[in-house]
């Protein structure tokens, strides 16, 4: 039987494998692995049945010196995550090249598909690199990645997206996201601007927004109050989204989940114009608002419709199986 490995640095990454992951475990299947990143495996820990991963390493995102896979010579095709071009990545696609072992990496969301690969030689640069539709595969050829590598393999973890409960009350979660640090000026706005428009249109609109909540970055989390009134914070964004009724953002993940979830999403970009960073609003998913007065009409509006988006996810887990699969056939 061949020998699968993962490597999931992120706790992004280890939510899209997890329903493959689940699987498996559930079957019985054996002859695979995996390796986390330090990030990935706190989330895993949280995760009931997923506590019996054959976990055979956890390493920090950018450990310089790995030596493994070196010491597992049965590994027959390596599948990993695409992050922020992470050390571990570079390294396990990197020995694959160098053993004649196939590899697919996997990009788990609509942007930054060039950028997560700008850090690899052209010895770590993967066999099959894995997207999630067809818009991705466009959208990353327009990138400048090798469009005879990208293959479309869907996004399990948004397949299995549940609906969300109906909210008991008004509320509108806010998540933050550091900008500033990963884009400087480059898009018009950085995370603190985008949350000014949202303070002021919830002290002047309560009854549009209701309750203001912020969902903070990591980064984030030491942020004095007086700097988010009228929000106040929350410890979890993702469990947040179980209590509110209206998700803002500029481009984070969770607003897919509270789309599919049947959440008002709408994305904040206050003064853009040109770049959308936000795929659900690039592709016309859910509105943009560029300021407060259209943050104000959208907030009015009928919300996204999330069906549409959860019926173009199906069969996900089914395609990135698949395409392992053929691999090593």
């Amino acid at each position: 039987m061949a020998s699968t490995v993962f490597v999931a640095v992120e706790i992004n990454a280890f939510r899209y494998f997890a329903p493959l992951w689940r699987r498996w475990l559930l079957a019985g299947r054996a002859g695979w692995k995996v390796v986390l990143g330090d990030m990935a495996a706190v989330h895993c820990r949280r995760d009931g049945i997923l506590g019996n991963l054959p976990v055979s390493a956890i390493l920090p995102k950018n450990a310089t010196g790995v030596t493994w896979p070196l010491d597992d010579p049965d590994a027959d095709r390596v599948v990993v995550s695409a992050g922020d071009s992470y050390a571990i990545e570079r390294a396990v696609v990197g020995w694959a090249r160098g053993q004649g072992v196939p590899s697919l990496q996997v990009v788990d969301t609509w942007y930054n598909y060039a950028l997560r690969f700008a850090r690899a030689t052209p010895d770590e640069m993967p066999d099959r690199i894995g997207v999630i539709d067809a818009t991705a595969v466009a959208e990353a050829t327009a990138e400048g990645l090798p469009a005879d590598k990208i293959v479309a393999v869907g996004q399990p973890a948004w397949e299995e997206a549940p609906a969300l409960p109906r909210p008991t009350r008004k509320r509108t979660l806010f998540l933050g996201a550091p900008v500033a640090r990963d884009f400087g000026r480059t898009l018009g706005y950085d995370e603190w601007e985008a949350l000014d428009v949202v303070r002021d249109v919830a002290k002047r609109r309560p009854d549009l927004t209701g309750e203001l909540l912020f969902g903070p970055h990591p980064v984030q989390r030491d942020t004095p109050p007086d700097r988010l009134s009228p929000a106040s914070i929350v410890n979890d964004s993702m469990a947040a989204l179980r209590d509110v009724e209206i998700v803002l953002g500029m481009f984070s993940s969770p607003m897919v989940d509270a789309l599919l979830g049947g959440r008002k999403v709408i994305s904040v970009q206050p003064g853009n114009v040109e770049r959308d960073m936000c795929p659900l609003s690039r592709h016309g998913r859910i509105p943009r608002a560029r300021d407060a007065a259209s943050l104000e009409r959208a907030l009015g509006e009928i919300s996204g419709d999330g069906e549409a988006l959860r019926r173009d996810l199906l069969g996900s887990c089914d395609r990135l199986e698949a395409a392992i699969m053929a691999m090593t056939t």
